[in-house]
């Protein structure tokens, strides 16, 4: 499987190409199993048909359990191929394409200078206002003590 993370494809299609790849190699491999415990049940059905057979139940198992290996090995192998096909053909998103969220960098672009700047006001702006969240809550409790003492 692949290590990319291919996170702008994750944003554009709403999931990772590779679990979607996942989910599709799993699917096969499950089918795939499937199919070989129904060849099987046909295989010993057709057998007691055949009495005097020499093939035993242990050697039929045998045989598919082989099959499915040998099956499993070449399907793992045409699927990496198909696995970077999909990757690049279909689940990719070509880079003249944008996702809404990101049409508006396209339309106001700014400079790393500019957005460390605006992330600095940010954060001083961040800062006045818990200060003045707290310097609330003092003239606050300020004015409670001093009903207090008037009450009293």
């Amino acid at each position: 499987m692949s290590v990319d993370p291919m996170t702008y494809e994750a944003q554009f299609f709403g999931f990772t190409p590779q679990t979607c790849i996942l989910r599709v190699y799993l699917a096969f491999q499950d089918y795939l199993c499937e199919v070989m415990m129904v060849v099987e049940k046909v295989m010993m059905k057709k057998l007691e048909d055949f009495p005097s057979c020499d093939i035993s139940p242990f050697q039929i198992r045998e045989c598919t359990e082989k099959c499915l290996l040998f099956m499993k090995e070449r399907f793992h192998v045409l699927f990496c191929k198909m696995e970077q096909m999909l990757l690049k053909l279909v689940l990719n998103v070509p880079p003249n394409v944008l996702l809404p969220e990101d049409k508006i960098h396209e339309q106001y672009p700014c400079s790393k200078e500019e957005f460390e700047s605006l992330q600095k006001e940010t954060e001083q702006l961040q800062q006045q206002c818990k200060a003045e969240a707290y310097a609330r809550e003092a003239l606050l409790a300020e004015l409670e003590e001093q009903k207090q003492v008037l009450l009293e």
